[in-house]
């Protein structure tokens, strides 16, 4: 009976350590003050992710085939959201002729003459120290024609270990994609 009590006490034990494990939250680096620009007809972002991205869950490739959804490093807003925030606002750090703008800061669509949809395939980091960075983006007038498009795929070194290192990499993809779209459009 000695030994029995003494089990279900180191059990209890183990497990109130488990659950003591403190949860940790992230958001994409803040990407300055967004370029001002007073152009009649904005650009509409629209960014979608996969169905398994849509969770506060940060995502982490194991190997080749497993992806990890982490339970106590979770994304402090939801992640299309910061994506999409985040990817405008280095766009409008481009000083392109056009203001990139969310979907509902515009009240009349007419005034759009285009929409820049950007379709995320891979946004986490990897067993091998990168993060990827991929999918591709479309540049649509008003009436849905394809204007331009390309594919994107980065793969950023981590600048140390963990969680934080990994968001900040996954920034600078979300950089490059940035770049990679001025250039294109």
């Amino acid at each position: 009976m000695k030994k029995y009590l003494f089990l279900c006490s180191v059990c209890i034990g183990i497990l109130s350590g488990c659950a003591s494990v403190n949860t940790q939250y992230y958001r994409l680096p803040e990407s300055g003050v967004s370029y001002q620009n007073n152009s009649a007809y904005p650009t509409i972002v629209k960014v979608s992710l996969p169905e398994y991205m849509n969770t506060s869950a940060m995502v982490y490739q194991l190997d080749d085939v497993t992806l990890n959804f982490s339970q106590q490093h979770l994304w402090a807003q939801p992640l299309k959201e910061g994506v999409t925030q985040s990817l405008i606002n280095k766009l409008n750090q481009q000083r392109l002729s056009s203001k990139f703008v969310l979907p509902a800061q515009v009240t009349d669509t007419s005034l759009s003459k285009r929409n820049l949809v950007v379709t995320i395939n891979q946004f986490y980091g990897r067993f091998d120290g990168h993060v990827i960075v991929s999918g591709f983006f479309q540049l649509q007038d008003q009436n849905q024609h394809v204007i331009s498009s390309d594919e994107f795929h980065f793969q950023i070194p981590q600048n140390g270990d963990g969680y934080a290192a990994m968001v900040r990499a996954l920034d600078i993809g979300l950089n490059n994609l940035a770049t990679q779209i001025a250039n294109k459009i």
